[in-house]
């Protein structure tokens, strides 16, 4: 839940275009795209939808893309995110996907938790 906790710091500070808008000029849109494991993105789709719909949240000023994300694969699904969300933006990236907790092999588990985030930086530079 690290991930909710940047996205909504994410979603949150920026207050600086909210408070400069002047009269009649709209706001700035924060869009933050979240990428989760495939069999997460109905509730963290549920999550988004429910926590934006209050204050200090707008849907107009602010909006979550849920998309799936596979850690191990090769970069595939990050890229996909990167060529979706491309439209001429900065785009930052904030990588806390890893698995944690007991596994039958700690050591294959560390090794794929290792080639996750190398892939991130590959698939990064590469966009």
């Amino acid at each position: 839940y690290v991930g909710r906790e940047i996205a909504r710091t994410l979603l949150t500070g920026d207050d600086t275009q909210q408070s400069t808008a002047t009269a009649g000029t709209p706001a700035a849109t924060t869009k933050v795209i979240c990428l989760v494991r495939p069999s997460r993105i109905t509730e963290e789709e549920r999550y988004w939808s429910k926590t934006l719909s209050n204050p200090p949240f707008d849907t107009t000023h602010h909006t979550v893309d849920v998309l799936p994300y596979d850690m191990l694969d090769g970069g595939d699904s990050l890229s996909k995110a990167l060529q979706s969300s491309s439209s001429g933006d900065d785009v930052v990236v904030y990588h806390v996907a890893s698995v944690f907790g007991p596994t039958d092999d700690h050591k294959q588990t560390a090794l794929e938790n290792v080639q996750g985030v190398e892939d991130v930086v590959r698939t990064i530079h590469s966009h």
